[in-house]
């Protein structure tokens, strides 16, 4: 492993505006560690490899929230007892996030899906089979059929993120597939998708669908989630009533870009994130800049 270029990438963050307390929470690698090697005293092929993973990824790292861990907890539920799980949630909270990491951890026990709004219900038991490396042919209840059985067999949770987008004949395959492969599954989606099965023109035609539901959970943004986030960041505590009116109206996801972009404005200005940069980043990030 080339570790001069490592060593590079770890100047380069620096000298825009990190810390080797914050790569250290965002990479995994202890901090006196991780010091002791950047000041040329230790060498490690595990360090070089954490970091390179860290910097591949284009400077994200999981974090695990109260959200990641209610998903875990229905998606493994569900699975365990072959229940239909419900995860709803607005736009930026981590859901999708959450559900990949799972997936990514246990890619031997589930099938994820991620709906499009240009799916049909075809479409869709397409994109399931070639997730379990078949590729049936005929139409769609031949299709639905043989997917049935390869998940019954294999006993995989079949999870499918952004299920809000689908519409009502696509549900109702996923219903069938679900009382066909007796496994468990988790359709993930903003509230339009628990609104399609309780109020509204659909409510009458997904009763059935919404009858087998065993779980449901309700996301939102958790104090303790900022918090922590602003930890693994290395954001001052007092800057957190900025970020939660960031995340009331954009997320995790919103709170995250503030983050970054502020400190990348301190970087370029030689200066720390401090409440004044943090209030201009957030006022263009929520109300644009004024001219």
């Amino acid at each position: 492993m080339e570790t001069g270029t490592i060593r590079e990438k770890v100047e380069l963050y620096i000298n825009n505006g990190g810390s080797l307390r914050e790569l250290s929470r965002r990479s995994g690698v202890p901090r006196s560690t991780l010091h002791k090697w950047f000041k040329g005293g230790l060498e490690s092929e595990e360090i070089e490899r954490r970091l390179e993973e860290y910097f591949a990824s284009g400077g994200e790292v999981f974090i695990e929230t109260r959200v990641a861990k209610v998903v875990w907890n229905l998606v493994e539920k569900c699975e365990e007892e072959r229940e239909l799980g419900v995860v709803i949630g607005r736009a930026g909270l981590g859901k999708t996030k959450a559900i990949r990491e799972w997936v990514r951890a246990h890619s031997e026990r589930a099938v994820l899906v991620t709906v499009t709004v240009t799916h049909t219900g075809r479409e869709l038991l397409v994109d399931i089979g070639e997730k379990l490396g078949i590729y049936p042919n005929g139409n769609t209840r031949r299709i639905l059929v043989e997917i049935a059985n390869v998940l019954r067999d294999e006993g995989k949770v079949l999870i499918v993120d952004e299920a809000d987008l689908l519409n009502e004949r696509s549900l109702e395959i996923l219903r069938a597939v679900y009382d066909s492969a007796e496994i468990g599954m988790v359709l993930s989606g903003m509230e339009r998708l628990y609104v399609k099965m309780t109020k509204g023109t659909m409510m009458r035609d997904l009763a059935q669908l919404y009858s087998r539901v065993g779980y449901k959970v309700f996301l939102k943004l958790w104090e303790e989630d900022v918090k922590q986030v602003m930890d693994v960041y290395d954001v001052k505590g007092e800057l957190f009533d900025l970020l939660w009116k960031v995340g009331q109206k954009s997320g995790m996801r919103g709170i995250i870009k503030a983050i970054r972009r502020a400190k990348r404005v301190a970087a370029l200005n030689k200066r720390p994130v401090d409440r004044e940069v943090m209030e201009v980043v957030i006022r263009e990030l929520l109300m644009g800049v004024e001219r």
